[in-house]
């Protein structure tokens, strides 16, 4: 594996990380606002609308997640097969 490759790795490896951190605050404000419309009347539409994308963005996560390790792996990797 090429220097240049391994540099890729470890910008998308970054990217990655960064686009985790805002999915995190993303989930974690939408968190908030289903508590929000919970203890509110505001309309069972809303609260129905905020449910569903909380479940979309923590799926999301879960996905930059995947990909993060992924990363991780051939990172790991590239060292593994230079040593041996």
């Amino acid at each position: 594996m090429s220097d240049e490759d391994k540099a890729d790795y470890y910008s998308d490896l970054t990217d990655v990380q960064k686009k985790i951190l805002e999915k995190e605050l993303e989930v974690e404000s939408i968190a908030d606002r289903v508590t929000i419309l919970t203890k509110t009347e505001w309309g069972s539409d809303n609260l129905h609308k905020a449910n569903v994308k909380h479940r979309f963005e923590k799926s999301r996560l879960v996905e930059l997640r995947c990909k993060e390790v992924e990363i991780k792996n051939k990172i790991a990797l590239s060292k593994w097969t230079k040593k041996t």
